[in-house]
């Protein structure tokens, strides 16, 4: 037996390794398979939360426009799976983590050990399927670094990108957009030939937080993503009700903390009562949170 598989549970969670929860509606917990649901959505987020579960502050609000019956009919549409990726796990602070992501950001090759390379496994060993994947702020340069190098990521995988409130810094725009994207000049002209990427097939749609912010990051964007779409959203404060509620199904992504998250949720709510886990709709659907654990065999490695 191997020394690893004699570890105890309770020390292996202190391990610097992303998360993965989910999220379903339905009549049971999300069971694994071999591949997460096509359609899965994906939320990528860096921010850390007291929360046991990362959509737990925001379960009431969210049973209420899920469950609860609205003017269309019992609930709002939903994804067969609403998986996050927490990232928060890879360093010891929030500070911490944004450094891992800016220095992944800054260039094109990928960190050895990084957060690229940890983030583009765990997206692989879920054989996405047209998912939706969906990051915030800082989070955001990852995810295209993701997309345009094509790192691990199979053709078809991802159906669209959704970046809110996007936090590109000077060393992304020139050190991975201008390289590799459709914006290479002068000096990174002859860096073109490393776009191997999935950038000119998938949408991107990019919500950013004022117009000022989308016009200082929306050309060179355009220039690396075809297919790209834009809007301008504040954050949750200026948003109506049930706009707000629905998007706390991706907790702080309008915002940078999980203090605003909170806020946000408690702001969207129509009341104070916490989460029911036996609340269902008219047809009997619960919403049922848990985490998604990747497991390599000890007998098979595997």
């Amino acid at each position: 037996m191997s020394r690893k598989h004699r570890i105890a549970e309770e020390d292996k969670a202190e391990w610097s390794t992303i998360k993965q929860w989910t999220l379903a509606r339905g009549y049971s917990a999300y069971r694994a398979q071999d591949a997460v649901p096509a359609g899965t959505l994906v939320i990528v987020t860096h921010l850390r939360g007291a929360a046991p579960h990362p959509l737990m502050d925001v379960a009431p609000a969210l049973a209420r426009r899920l469950l609860d019956e609205g003017a269309a009919g019992p609930g709002y549409p939903l994804p067969p799976l609403v998986l996050v990726l927490d990232l928060s796990g890879l360093a010891k602070d929030a500070k911490g983590v944004a450094a891992l992501l800016d220095a992944e950001g800054a260039r094109i090759d990928f960190v050895k050990s990084g957060v690229g390379k940890a983030t583009a496994r765990a997206l692989e060993k879920l054989h996405l399927r047209g998912a939706t994947l969906v990051a915030s702020g800082k989070g955001c340069q990852l995810l295209l670094k993701i997309l345009l190098t094509g790192e691990r990521q199979a053709e078809g995988g991802w159906a669209k990108l959704v970046l809110l409130h996007p936090i590109l810094p000077a060393d992304t725009v020139n050190g991975v957009l201008a390289a590799i994207g459709g914006g290479a000049t002068g000096e990174h002209a002859g860096r073109q030939a490393l776009k191997k990427g999935h950038a000119a097939s998938t949408p991107v749609h990019v919500i950013f937080e004022s117009a000022a912010a989308q016009a200082k990051r929306l050309e060179i964007l355009q220039a690396s993503f075809p297919r790209l779409s834009a809007a301008v959203l504040p954050g949750h404060a200026a948003l109506p009700k049930p706009e707000a509620a629905l998007a706390l199904l991706a907790p702080a992504l309008l915002g940078e903390s999980a203090e605003e998250a909170a806020a946000a949720a408690a702001a969207a709510a129509d009341d104070a009562q916490p989460f029911d886990p036996e609340h269902m709709d008219a047809v009997g659907r619960m919403l049922w949170l848990g985490e998604l654990q990747i497991i390599m065999s000890p007998h098979t490695k595997q």
